[in-house]
Formats: structure tokens, C-alpha cells, sequence
């Protein structure tokens, strides 16, 4: 469908000039971008970006982290929010890539979502940002996009045209452009003059 080849080769076009730069972003280290996604829940980025970098100086490896003490984990954690949560997801996630994976965190979004608490997003995220596998991701920024372009309003199909769009190559960069186009024009309240978009959306029109 032409409406669809438009939105992904103008998010596409988007991500040559105006993809954010964040460290996590840098990386292909899946232990790496794996904390950073689970530092990111409900989280905006600004506000993650100092917290990621001090959490990676003192623990840089899984198996850094392992040994870390909650107290201090808790401190450099505190000012996101939801840090019991955190806390639990990153304490299982060490047991489990322990234990199943000898210490080496997967890029395989099944077993990542063997993990407690890490979900589909956080999986597909580290599966796509780690090792640019091809996988959608669907944050409540995205969802919005996908629902107004193509007025969906039902969760699964947002869920199956997201992953009918998945270019066939440049994965991780479509997403990343998916993560961060909402955040300059796809706003709660929107700027559909300007949107590069607009002259498909269903939304705009």
C-alpha cells in the first residue's frame, strides 16, 4: 500500500538528520542497551541519559552488576522513579542470564521475555538496538503515531501493522526513527502543519 511505504521511507528519510544521540545508542553491547531500556520505562530519555552513564561507569558488565550493592544501586537509581521495579528487573535479569546464559545477555527476544518483568518492549528493543534484528517496538509514542496516520484504534491491529511495516533492511534505524519522530511532531498535541507526514495521515486530514 502506497500509504504505508510512505511512512516508512519518510521516518526513514527523517532518522538521516534527526535521530537523538543518547550513549545507549552508541553500543551494540546487548547487557549495555538492555539496562539503559530498562532505565527508560515510562522514563523520558533527558532525564535518563545522567543516570545511565554514572550506572555504566560503576557497573560496565553483567558481571559488575552481580556484585552490586542494592544500597547503591538504589542511590544512583532514585531520581527515575519506580526503583523497586527497576531494581527487581535487574535483579532478575542477573539470575537469569547467570543461570541460562552463562553471564552473556540475549539478543534473542524469546529468551529475553523468559526474563520476569521485561515484557516485549524492552525484548524487541534490545533484540533490534543490540544486534539490529528485526523486531517492532511499541511504546505509547509509537502507538499514537500508527493510530492517527492509519486511524487504528484496535491495540492488536496498531500491534500487526507495526510489524507489517518493519522494513525488509535498516531496522534499527526505522525504529529509532519511530522512538524519536512522535517526539517532534506526533505530540499528544500535535504538529500536523509541519508533520512531514501529513499529507497521508488520516489524523491530519
Amino acid at each position: 500500500m502506497k500509504e504505508e511505504e510512505f511512512f516508512v521511507n519518510t521516518l526513514l528519510e527523517f532518522a538521516e538528520e534527526n535521530l537523538r544521540s543518547y550513549p545507549w545508542r552508541a553500543t551494540d553491547d546487548p547487557y549495555r542497551v538492555l539496562m539503559a531500556e530498562i532505565m527508560l520505562r515510562r522514563t523520558r530519555a533527558d532525564q535518563v541519559e545522567g543516570v545511565y552513564n554514572e550506572f555504566i561507569k560503576r557497573y560496565p558488565t553483567m558481571e559488575d552488576l552481580s556484585r552490586a550493592n542494592e544500597d547503591d544501586l538504589r542511590e544512583i537509581l532514585e531520581t527515575l522513579g519506580l526503583v523497586n521495579r527497576r531494581l527487581k528487573m535487574m535483579h532478575e535479569t542477573v539470575e537469569e542470564v547467570g543461570e541460562k546464559y552463562g553471564g552473556n545477555t540475549p539478543t534473542n527476544p524469546e529468551e529475553l521475555k523468559g526474563i520476569d518483568e521485561l515484557g516485549d518492549y524492552i525484548a524487541n528493543a534490545t533484540a533490534c538496538f543490540a544486534a539490529n534484528r528485526r523486531f517492532p517496538i511499541l511504546d505509547t509514542n509509537v502507538r499514537r503515531l500508527i493510530s492517527r496516520y492509519f486511524g487504528i484504534s484496535d491495540q492488536k491491529k496498531i500491534a500487526k501493522k507495526a510489524q507489517k511495516l518493519l522494513p525488509n533492511s535498516d531496522y534499527r534505524t526505522y525504529n529509532l526513527a519511530l522512538l524519536d519522530f512522535p517526539a517532534v511532531y506526533c505530540r499528544p498535541n500535535p504538529d500536523c502543519n509541519n508533520c512531514t507526514l501529513n499529507k497521508a495521515c488520516i489524523y491530519a486530514n
